[in-house]
């Protein structure tokens, strides 16, 4: 079978300094898919504390407050108490909530770097399907000398240069997907798509006559076929067809 046959059918680290403070792993969001238009509850992990070097050795502290930037993408936010106890709203002059603190008593500190935390919200998420949305997070810890450190997690870039720079830790993010029902789904791009792996969930991809899929033998049989191509990105304002 070709791959026309296949169609027929329908198939489917910065620069060192004496005293710098670190972190160890990236805070992200760990909820996946989130759709565009629908009220969904987003959990950050932060799974590590703040790493304090001092004269070349370093030293983890336990988080003890988390501040989240909320966009204005995000509406109707109510945040999830966590274990460090009960979220606080920052609002602005309008009564729209800009940020999201958690902080615990100085008591629950376990000093050291031994634990992960997940922060969660729920709210309505109003970007534009295959768009990102960043949360721009900052985490406190206090050192051995009883002072507040920080991590800023804060860098918002396109994938074109991954989040991040050399000085700045990426902003924690999420790729909001499009409304779908079962089978073809036309879309447009509202920017460029060059990770096709957005789309592992799907059966195919098809713009023109290029099309991906993440099956292996539907993939080998688009690269077979002389009469088609492999799909490896979508540009801006392109249509393509995804058949979930």
């Amino acid at each position: 079978m070709n791959f026309r046959s296949l169609m027929h059918v329908g198939l489917t680290s910065a620069i060192c300094t004496l005293v710098s403070v670190n972190v160890l792993a990236h805070v992200g969001v760990s909820t996946s898919p989130l759709f565009t238009g629908k009220t969904q509850e987003i959990t950050l992990s932060v799974p590590h504390g703040c790493s304090e070097s001092v004269n070349g050795v370093s030293t983890a502290y336990d988080t003890l407050r988390v501040e989240v930037q909320i966009p204005q993408t995000l509406t109707g936010l109510r945040p999830l108490d966590a274990v460090f106890g009960s979220a606080t709203l920052v609002k602005n002059e309008a009564g729209v909530i800009t940020k999201v603190i958690w902080t615990k008593p100085d008591s629950a500190d376990k000093g050291a770097d031994s634990h992960q935390y997940n922060f969660s919200i729920r709210a309505k998420v109003n970007a534009s399907a295959f768009t990102t949305v960043y949360l721009p997070t900052t985490q406190y810890c206090k050192n051995s000398k009883g002072e507040e450190i920080s991590a800023a997690w804060t860098a918002m870039s396109d994938d074109h240069d991954h989040s991040a720079t050399a000085t700045e830790n990426p902003a924690p993010s999420f790729l909001v997907y499009p409304a779908r029902t079962k089978g073809w789904n036309k879309y447009t791009a509202p920017d460029h798509l060059h990770n096709m792996s957005i789309f592992n969930d799907a059966e195919i991809v098809w713009k023109g006559k290029a099309g991906y899929s993440a099956n292996a033998n539907t993939a080998a049989l688009i690269a077979a076929d002389a009469a088609y191509s492999v799909l490896i990105e979508i540009h801006p304002d392109e249509e393509f067809w995804v058949k979930y």
